[in-house]
C-alpha cells in the first residue's frame, strides 16, 4: 500500500508545480489581520512576561502543521521581529503566545550559494497574511513563500538562475529518502514530497542537506510538502496524498491551491463578526486577535480520522476533528468562552477531545501551570449547549480528576484534608484559589444538572478555601501553614503573580470577596490604587476579570474606565502591540469580548458583565443564521461611560447579562458619555446577588479612661454584631474629625464579639474622637515623669555597598512623642565621626521622613549611626569589592547556623549537615540546603548585580533544577540537564541560555550571571557563554530569600545535587576580566 502512495506522490509531480500561484481577492476583514502583532517585547510596561510571543509563520485555522521562520539575535529560539537572521523555518509544535511560543520542531531552511544557511533579512521583504508568509533574502534573491492546509504545510523556494538549489533539514531524525522526491523522518512522524528530485543527500552537523539539480537561465523553483503526524509517517504520508488528490482535480497549482483554499477558510471565519467603524488600529488589533484565537487547540486527527491518543494508542475519532495542544489554565477564561460563542461546534468537538484525554488516561488534559480547569471548561460549555456532550460522562470525568484519587496534582490529598494548601507547599496560595475555583464549577454542575445535593454541598464548602488564607489586617492572601503567616512573601506562595494579582482572583464570588476587603468603598479604593500604581498589573490571565470586579462594588464606572483605558493604552496594532504573552489566544480573546461590551466573568457560569463597547456598530453572524448586534451611541469618539443600555429595544438595568440571550441573537444598545456618574451607573445591578448581606454593627465602645498622658497606649473595647455574611469591618477612629487610626475586624455569618483597638494621643488639651455614632472625649495631660527622651527614630536605609566619589542617602523615619512642639537636633555620625546635624520642629505626635545625602570619598568599612540606629557600610573602588553576601569562608555559628565575612555578618540556615566546616563546602540535595534569613541588607540591590559560584553538580533528576536562587526573581538553573540558564528580574524579563560544557557533570565548575541593567551575562569556567537584552532598569530587589540548592518558591522542587562553594552576591556587573581572576584563583 505505501508503494502505491509513493508512486501516486511522483506521478503528480509535473502538474501541480508547473505554474506559478494565483493572486488572491481579499475579503473585507482578512485584510485587517496582522500576524505580525504580538512577534516583538511589549512596548508597555509588564510583570509577568514581556514577550507576545505570536509568529508570522502561514497556518490554517487550528491547523497542526505552522510553517514559521525563526529568527536569531535575541537570544532566545522562535521568531523576534527585533532581530535581522533568519536561521531556519519550522513547521510544527508553535505555541502561539507562549514564552518562545514562535519555536518549532522539523526545521528547514534553503542554502545560499556560499553555502550560507544563516541568512539576514529585512522587514520590508516579509510579507504575512493568514495562510501565506514570504520572505526575499538579499543575500541572492532567494525568495521563500509558505502556506498550509491543517494536515500539510507547502514551502516553495525561488532560487536564482544558476544556483545549485540546496535544501538543509533537521529535526527529522534520520531521514530516509522512498523515492527520488518522497521522503520521511523517524522523528515526529514527518514526511516529505519534493517538487524535484533529490540528486545528493549529505549528513551534515546532525541534519541533512538535500541538493537539486538547478536551472542555468532561469530561476529554480523547488516546493516541498511536509506533513507530520504523531501516529506515523506512514499517517502523514497519507495527509499529502490527499492534498494532492484534492488539487489534482482543479486547474491550480498546489501551492496556489492550498493558499486559497486557507485563505478563504481565514476568511470565513474573520466574516463571523463585521465591524462598522472608522479607526483601522482598533479593526487591524481586533481581527489580528480573532486570528490568534483560532490558533489552538490545534487538529491532530489525520486525514482519515486517526489519531494518538494520550495512552500511546491509535485511536479513531468520532467527530469531525481531534484536538490537543490543550492549557486549560491559559484558555478556560477567555478563549473557550469565544470558540463556544461564535463556533459551539468546534467547542464540542474540543469538549468531546478533552473527554476522551480523560477516557485514556484517567485525567481531564492540564498542564505545567495550576488547576484543573478543563473542569470550568466543561461545565461552562455543558450549561450553554447542553448538546455539546452527555452530562453523565461529564460529570464522572469532573468528579475523577478533583474528588478521586490518585491525583494528577498529588498536594490535592492535602487540600482536601486541611482545606487548603500550607505554605511548606509551593504555590500555596495559587492553588488553593484555583483548587476553589474548580470545585465552584463542579458544585454547579452537581447541583443544577445532576441533581447530586451531596456533591454539591461538599463542593460549595471547598469553593470558599479562599478565605483559609486571607489575612484580614492586610486584606490580602497569604500563605500560611501551622507555624503562622509568611510575612512579606514576595512571590512565594504565588504562580506568575504575588498577594496583589492572586488577592482578587475569586470570580466565581465576587460580593464575597467585596465583602471581605471591607465593603464597596473600602474594595474600591485599594483596588484603584493598586491598578494605578501598577501593584497590579495587567498582563497575566489571573488579572483578566480584575477590571469587572468594581461592577459588583457598585462602580460600573471604574469597570469601564479600567476596560477602556486597557484596551487603548495597553494594546495597539503594532509587533510590540500586546501587553503580554498571548497564551495560545488567551490575551487576544480578551480584547474581543472586551471591545464587544461584555465578558465572561466566571466561566462555569453563562453568565456576561458589562464594559464598555469599543466599536460604533459589530454584527456578530452566530450559528443558526442569528445575529447578535451591538451598537453604540456616543456623544464623543473619546466617551466611554454607560450612560444607558437597551437590549432587545427594552431599557436594561442589570450589568449582567445572561448566554441564552446572546446566543440567542440579540439587538443590544449602548449610549455612551462623559458623565461617570450616570444614573445607569449609579443603578445597575448584577442578575442574581448573595441571598445573604453583611449587616454588621458597632454595639458599644468602652473607653477606659478619659484623660492620659502624651504617647500612653490607649485601649478602646468595641462591641460587634453580624447579623448577615462574613463581612471584615474596618473600625476606623477618627480625632478631631480626621481619621486617626483603624483596624480591620473579620466578623463571620451571625457572629458577635469583641475587639480592642489600641492607639496613643500627643498634643495636650481635649479632643473629640468618633467610631461611627459612637462619640467621646479625651484631655491629653503632662505627665507626672518626665520622658528619658521625647523623640523616636525608626526604619534607618541606606546603601550598604556604595562605590567611591557616590552619594550617601540616609533615610530614616523621627517622632515626636511629647504632647508640645519640638526643635529636634540629630548628630549624624559617619566612620565614628559627626558629619553633620539634622535640625527641624515637629509637631506634636508628628511623624516625618527625613533624608541626609552626602558623598563618600573614603574607601573601606563605614559605619553610621543616628540616635539609637546604627549600621554598616563598605565604600569601594572596584566592581569585586562590592560583595554584598557570601565569599569563600564562613564561621558557624551552630549546627543549623553559618555565618559569612562580609562586613554585614549576613547569616544562613543550614538544612540537613550541608555545611562542611573542614572543606568549607556545601553537599546539597533534597534534604541538604541552604537559605539566608531576609532582612534590609541582602535585599539592597538596584539594578545592577552579579552572583557566582563554584559547583560540582550531579547528574539532575528534574527538568529544572535550581542551582542558587531569590524565589523566582533571580535564578541560576539548570535545564533539562543539558542547559544553563540565568534570570535576574523574573524570567517574563529574559532569560539567558548557555549549552553546558561536555564535561559538565562530576567536576567543579565556576559560574556566573551578571546583570548590567540592560543586558544578561552567563559564564562559565570565566568565559561568557551567553548574553541577552532586557527590559532596562528593573529593580531587583525583592523579599524573597536567597537559597542554595533549591528554590523557596519551590519547596521540595527543583532540587540541585552537588557541591558548591565560594557563593557571592555582588551589587555590581563585574567585568569580563574580574569574573575570569575570580574563576581562576581556584581553577
Amino acid at each position: 500500500m505505501y508503494k502505491k502512495i509513493f508512486l501516486l506522490l511522483l506521478s503528480t509531480t509535473a502538474y501541480l508545480y508547473a505554474t506559478p500561484a494565483s493572486a488572491l481577492q481579499e475579503k473585507e476583514e482578512i485584510k485587517y489581520v496582522d500576524p505580525f502583532i504580538g512577534t516583538d517585547n511589549a512596548k508597555v510596561y509588564t510583570k509577568w512576561g514581556k514577550e507576545g510571543g505570536t509568529y508570522p509563520g502561514a497556518v490554517a485555522p487550528w491547523g497542526y502543521i505552522q510553517m514559521s521562520p525563526e529568527t536569531v539575535g535575541a537570544g532566545q529560539p522562535g521568531y523576534h521581529y527585533a532581530d535581522t537572521s533568519i536561521q531556519y523555518f519550522s513547521c510544527i509544535g508553535h505555541k502561539s503566545g507562549f514564552p518562545e511560543g514562535s519555536k518549532g520542531n522539523i526545521k528547514l531552511m534553503p542554502i545560499n550559494k556560499d553555502g550560507n544557511r544563516l541568512r539576514t533579512f529585512r522587514h520590508q521583504d516579509e510579507q504575512a497574511k493568514p495562510g501565506y508568509y514570504s520572505i526575499r533574502f538579499q543575500d541572492d534573491n532567494t525568495l521563500v513563500e509558505c502556506t498550509a492546509t491543517a494536515r500539510v504545510g507547502v514551502i516553495k523556494i525561488t532560487f536564482p538562475a544558476r544556483t545549485a538549489p540546496k535544501l538543509w533539514i533537521d529535526d527529522v531524525g534520520t531521514l530516509a529518502l522512498t523515492s527520488s522526491n518522497t521522503a520521511y523522518g523517524t522523528q515526529h512522524g514527518s514526511a516529505f514530497q519534493f517538487s524535484m528530485a533529490v540528486s545528493k543527500q549529505e549528513l551534515v552537523n546532525g541534519g541533512y542537506t538535500l541538493h537539486f539539480t538547478g536551472n542555468q537561465t532561469s530561476p529554480t523553483v523547488l516546493t516541498v510538502l511536509v506533513s507530520a503526524s504523531p501516529v506515523g509517517y506512514t499517517a502523514a504520508l497519507k495527509n499529502i496524498k490527499a492534498l494532492l488528490q484534492e488539487t489534482k482535480k482543479t486547474k491550480e497549482t498546489l501551492f496556489s491551491y492550498a493558499n486559497k483554499q486557507t485563505s478563504n477558510e481565514w476568511a470565513a471565519l474573520m466574516q463571523t463578526i463585521s465591524i462598522n467603524d472608522t479607526n483601522i488600529h482598533h479593526k487591524r488589533s481586533f481581527y489580528t486577535a480573532l486570528y490568534h484565537a483560532c490558533l489552538l487547540p490545534w487538529v491532530i486527527s489525520d486525514i482519515d480520522g486517526f489519531y494518538m491518543g494520550v495512552d500511546g494508542l491509535t485511536h479513531q475519532t468520532k467527530r469531525q476533528n481531534q484536538y490537543g495542544g490543550f492549557s486549560p489554565w491559559d484558555t478556560f477564561r477567555t478563549l473557550h468562552p469565544l470558540i463556544q460563542l461564535l463556533w459551539p461546534q468546534k467547542q464540542a468537538d474540543m469538549v468531546g477531545s478533552m473527554l476522551d484525554v480523560y477516557k485514556q488516561s484517567g485525567f481531564l488534559p492540564t498542564e505545567s501551570m495550576t488547576g484543573n480547569h478543563a473542569v470550568p471548561i466543561l461545565v461552562d460549555s455543558y450549561l450553554k449547549n447542553q448538546r455539546i456532550a452527555d452530562a453523565k460522562e461529564i460529570y464522572q470525568a469532573l468528579k475523577g480528576s478533583i474528588y478521586q484519587g490518585p491525583y494528577k496534582q498529588p498536594d490535592l490529598t492535602v487540600y482536601h484534608k486541611k482545606g487548603f494548601i500550607p505554605a511548606t507547599m509551593g504555590e500555596s496560595v495559587t492553588r488553593t484559589m484555583e483548587y476553589a475555583y474548580d470545585d465552584w464549577a463542579l458544585a454547579n454542575f452537581a447541583r443544577k444538572v445532576m441533581h447530586d445535593t451531596a456533591t454539591a454541598n461538599v463542593a460549595e464548602r471547598y469553593s470558599r478555601a479562599y478565605r483559609q488564607l486571607f489575612k484580614t489586617d492586610e486584606l490580602l492572601f497569604i500563605p500560611k501553614d501551622d507555624a503562622g503567616w509568611k510575612e512579606q512573601p514576595g512571590t512565594v506562595g504565588y504562580k506568575e503573580g504575588d498577594a496583589y494579582i492572586y488577592s482578587y482572583f475569586v470570580p466565581q464570588y465576587p460580593l464575597d470577596l467585596i465583602n471581605l476587603m471591607g465593603g464597596d468603598s473600602l474594595f474600591t479604593s485599594r483596588l484603584a490604587h493598586f491598578l494605578s500604581k501598577q501593584q497590579l498589573v495587567f498582563d497575566n490571565e489571573p488579572a483578566f476579570h480584575v477590571p469587572y470586579l468594581f461592577n459588583y462594588a457598585q462602580r460600573p464606572d471604574l469597570t469601564q474606565y479600567w476596560v477602556y483605558s486597557i484596551l487603548t493604552k495597553r494594546f495597539s496594532d503594532t509587533p510590540d502591540g500586546l501587553p503580554g504573552n498571548d497564551d495560545l489566544g488567551s490575551l487576544s480573546s480578551w480584547y474581543i469580548f472586551n471591545a464587544l461590551g461584555f465578558y465572561p466573568m466566571a466561566p462555569g457560569n453563562p453568565i456576561y458583565t458589562f464594559g464598555t463597547p469599543l466599536f460604533d456598530k459589530v454584527t456578530i453572524h452566530l450559528p443558526s443564521k442569528k445575529i447578535l448586534s451591538i451598537q453604540k451611541e456616543a456623544n464623543k469618539d473619546s466617551a466611554y461611560y454607560l450612560q444607558g443600555v437597551q437590549v432587545n429595544g427594552k431599557p436594561y438595568a442589570q450589568f449582567e447579562i445572561d448566554h441564552q440571550t446572546i446566543a440567542s441573537g440579540a439587538l443590544l444598545e449602548f449610549t455612551l458619555g462623559e458623565k461617570s456618574d450616570s444614573p445607569w451607573n449609579k443603578c445597575a445591578s448584577p442578575i442574581t446577588a448573595d441571598s445573604r448581606k453583611p449587616l454588621v454593627r458597632i454595639n458599644k465602645v468602652e473607653v477606659p479612661k478619659k484623660h492620659v498622658n502624651p504617647n500612653e497606649r490607649v485601649a478602646v473595647v468595641v462591641h460587634l454584631s453580624n447579623k448577615g455574611a462574613m463581612r471584615t469591618k474596618r473600625l476606623e477612629i477618627k480625632l478631631d474629625g480626621k481619621p486617626y487610626t483603624s483596624k480591620n475586624v473579620l466578623l463571620h455569618e451571625d457572629e458577635t464579639r469583641q475587639d480592642t483597638l489600641y492607639f496613643r494621643l500627643y498634643p495636650f488639651g481635649n479632643h473629640q474622637l468618633t467610631l461611627e455614632d459612637h462619640r467621646w472625649s479625651m484631655q491629653v495631660i503632662p505627665s507626672d515623669h518626665k520622658q528619658a527622651t521625647a523623640v523616636e527614630v525608626s526604619q534607618l536605609t541606606y546603601t550598604p555597598l556604595l562605590k567611591l566619589g557616590t552619594k550617601q542617602r540616609l533615610q530614616y523615619k523621627v517622632k515626636n512623642l511629647d504632647g508640645a512642639p519640638q526643635k529636634i537636633q540629630l548628630p549624624v555620625h559617619f566612620d565614628e565621626q559627626v558629619i553633620g546635624t539634622d535640625t527641624f520642629t515637629l509637631e506634636a505626635g508628628a511623624e516625618q521622613q527625613r533624608e541626609w545625602v552626602f558623598r563618600a570619598n573614603e574607601k573601606g568599612q563605614k559605619t553610621i549611626k543616628i540616635a539609637d540606629q546604627h549600621g554598616k557600610c563598605v565604600v569601594y573602588n572596584q566592581p569585586r569589592k562590592a560583595l554584598l553576601l557570601g565569599g569563600p569562608n564562613w564561621d558557624v555559628a551552630s549546627s543549623e547556623l553559618i555565618i559569612d565575612k562580609t562586613p554585614f555578618t549576613n547569616v544562613a540556615n543550614v538544612k540537613g549537615q550541608a555545611f562542611s566546616t573542614k572543606e568549607q563546602t556545601f553537599r546539597l540535595d533534597s534534604q541538604r540546603y541552604v537559605i539566608w534569613k531576609q532582612n534590609a541588607i541582602v535585599n539592597a540591590i538596584d539594578t545592577r548585580m552579579t552572583i557566582m559560584l563554584w559547583i560540582k553538580p550531579q547528574m539532575p533528576a528534574a527538568e529544572l533544577v535550581d542551582i542558587f536562587s531569590k524565589g523566582d526573581q533571580h535564578v541560576l538553573q539548570l535545564v533539562d540537564g543539558k542547559k544553563l540558564n540565568f534570570f535576574a528580574g523574573g524570567w517574563g524579563r529574559g532569560e539567558c541560555i548557555a549549552e553546558l560544557p561536555t564535561d559538565w557533570y562530576g567536576k567543579w565548575h565556576h559560574v556566573a550571571g551578571v546583570c548590567d541593567g540592560k543586558n544578561l551575562y552567563l559564564y562559565i569556567d570565566g568565559q561568557l557563554k551567553a548574553s541577552q537584552a532586557v527590559a532596562p532598569n528593573i529593580n531587583l530587589a525583592n523579599t524573597n530569600r536567597w537559597q542554595l540548592g533549591q528554590n523557596e518558591e519551590f519547596p521540595g522542587e527543583r532540587i540541585y545535587q552537588g557541591l558548591a562553594k565560594n557563593v557571592m552576591v555582588f551589587t555590581e556587573n563585574l567585568s569580563a576580566a574580574e569574573i575570569a581572576a575570580i574563576a581562576g584563583i581556584n581553577k
